[in-house]
């Protein structure tokens, strides 16, 4: 909710519109809401926000890494694994809002790649597809995202594909954090059959 005020409220400007007066979801990026300066070189009201919005949002993230593998019970080398290179990955992910942007979400990326990939391993093993194949069509986007962005190769279409490659992440990370609330373990999700 925080995202979407603080884009109401961006004063405007984008890469190919650099004198709009507000912030169009197919033409901005949420980084741009990052800036003492919008764009279109107006003081950016919003950015307070948009950092206050992108801590919390890292933030929640850790806990959700470092609370899930409990919900699997694997062995311990991959209970750690899974909490310590999630929460990295989202102490990384702060650095989004400074000059080093680039570098933080690369290495951000490879931290959380990995812990996706270990709990990717546990959905599996619990015969948990649903959730399974929601999580890597979202890596998918995720990829997908860096392979534009570095390529270059339909860059015109990136503001878009990060705004939905950040919802799909969002709600595999909100399914997977209801369903162990509601559960509390992973045999009773495969037993419940709701999502699985």
């Amino acid at each position: 909710m925080s995202y979407i005020i603080a884009a109401i409220g961006y004063p405007g400007g984008s890469t190919l519109q650099p004198t709009s007066q507000y912030f169009h979801p197919l033409e901005n990026y949420w980084c741009d809401l990052f800036g003492q300066k919008a764009l279109n070189g107006q003081s950016n009201t919003v950015q307070e926000l948009a950092l206050i919005a992108t801590s919390l949002l890292c933030v929640s993230i850790a806990v959700f890494w470092y609370s899930l593998p409990k919900y699997f019970s694997p062995s311990p080398p991959i209970y750690k694994t899974i909490q310590y290179t999630g929460i990295i990955s989202m102490f990384l992910a702060l650095g989004v809002m400074t000059a080093f942007h680039d570098i933080a979400i690369l290495i951000s990326s490879l931290f959380s790649g990995i812990a996706l990939l270990l709990t990717f391993s546990q959905l599996l093993k619990y015969q948990y597809y649903k959730l399974l194949i929601f999580g890597l069509l979202s890596s998918v986007l995720s990829t997908a995202n860096f392979i534009v962005y570095y390529s270059e190769w339909g860059i015109e279409g990136l503001p878009l594909l990060q705004k939905i490659t950040f919802i799909a992440f969002l709600s595999w990370f909100g399914i997977m954090s209801m369903v162990a609330l509601e559960n509390g373990n992973i045999d009773l999700f495969k037993q419940k059959d709701n999502y699985g």
